[in-house]
């Protein structure tokens, strides 16, 4: 899970929306210690305008690897 679904975020949304969204979620009682410091951490890096650049780059780096041209069903019949 990354930083903005443990906010209930999207990944336009203002600092306003994520510190509304972060307060929400650390207000509720039934938090453990650990569940906390996630959210915390969360909400640390996309506070900060220059550690959400670069966990966007991150993402982005995440979400493209490389695809293969032809499906690996597909290739076996190419020999």
């Amino acid at each position: 899970m990354n930083c903005y679904e443990l906010l209930n975020v999207s990944r336009v949304a203002s600092t306003r929306e994520i510190k509304i969204n972060y307060r929400r979620l650390i207000s509720s009682n039934n938090l453990t210690g650990e569940q906390f410091a996630v959210i915390e951490d969360a909400y640390a890096t996309l506070s900060d305008d220059q550690l959400r650049r670069a966990y966007d780059e991150q993402l982005e780096n995440e979400n493209s690897a490389p695809q293969l041209a032809v499906p690996v069903a597909e290739s076996s019949n190419l020999v």
